[in-house]
């Protein structure tokens, strides 16, 4: 005697209609991307720094769309300048009845050679809106040493 199990036919049509939404979301995720193609490369770019020079002091100024002031670190030695910035974003949406997070990190690192050396006890820092600005007084005196020839 043959026996053949079945499934019950409205089984299939559950996993048909699974398999249609697990689709739906991942041409969702896809055209996201493609609406945005920009976000994941701009999250690898470098930010855009200026140095201007003025006969008693460097200004640097970086703009850091998206970074607000608690994401980003400055280090200052006498000739150079790094920058550094890290900000994480979460969105979380119920679709179709599955709950969907994204989360997405963008950081830099920017080192900068000085054009001029600088005092960096009179080094200051400021972020206004997405502007990082970075005031340092030029060292005017430079210390000279005579050594014994020996």
């Amino acid at each position: 005697m043959n026996t053949r199990h079945t499934a019950p036919a409205h089984r299939g049509k559950e996993l048909a209609s699974n398999a249609f939404e697990s689709m739906r979301g991942l041409m969702e995720r896809m055209e996201s991307f493609f609406e945005k193609p920009f976000d994941l490369i701009g999250s690898l770019a470098e930010p855009k720094v200026d140095i201007e020079e003025t006969p008693m002091e460097l200004v640097v100024t970086a703009r850091l769309p998206g970074f607000q002031r608690g994401d980003v670190a400055v280090n200052v030695t006498e000739n150079s300048v790094t920058l550094r910035g890290c900000r994480t974003t979460s969105k979380e949406s119920r679709r179709h009845g599955a709950l969907e997070r994204e989360e997405m990190e963008k950081t830099f690192v920017r080192s900068l050679t000085l054009p001029a050396p600088v005092v960096l006890s009179g080094a200051k820092a400021s972020f206004k809106g997405d502007r990082l600005e970075i005031h340092l007084p030029r060292m005017h005196e430079t210390e000279v040493r005579s050594l014994e020839v020996e």
